[in-house]
């Protein structure tokens, strides 16, 4: 269940697996919603996570996504991200030299 988000508008929906739930407003009739957007990118991060069920016991409050938490969550993904591009710049080093096998 490490790898399950169960994304619903309705509690009962998820009302045995708690721990995996991600709440959404609904957004009927309503073309200036937001929602989606913001939980999809909640969704793309959370998409790298070993266990999001980690993320939303830190994420989500009283069955709504605590904006402050969710923000944290997303700027320290930002950062890791940076983090990583940098140690991945080449720089001066060589690339390392491949071989083709397939012809020999």
């Amino acid at each position: 269940m490490e790898d399950i988000i169960i994304l619903d508008n309705s509690p009962v929906a998820y009302l045995f697996q708690p721990e995996n739930a991600m709440p959404a407003v609904s957004w009927y009739d309503d073309p200036s919603d937001c929602e989606l957007p913001r939980i999809a990118a909640l969704l793309e991060r959370m998409a790298y996570e070993d266990d999001v069920r980690k993320v939303i016991r830190t994420i989500i409050s009283n069955n709504k996504i605590d904006p402050k938490h969710e923000q944290i969550y997303l700027s320290s993904a930002i950062q890791q991200k940076h983090r990583r591009d940098q140690s991945q710049k080449v720089g001066s080093r060589r690339p390392p030299h491949l071989v083709d096998i397939s012809s020999t």
